[in-house]
């Protein structure tokens, strides 16, 4: 399989687009995971 300089862009692209993806929804997880922090201490600390 001889590579080209299309295939390669696609694999970047692809590449490119997968990892986007995966920091969004890092991003989301992180903040998912750090209001649950806040809300538990939140609730620890008003009792």
């Amino acid at each position: 399989m001889k590579k080209t300089k299309e295939s390669s862009w696609l694999w970047y692209s692809i590449v490119l687009s997968l990892a986007v993806l995966a920091f969004i929804i890092f991003k989301e997880v992180l903040f998912l995971m750090f209001g649950a922090l806040a809300a538990v201490l939140i609730l620890v600390f008003t009792k």
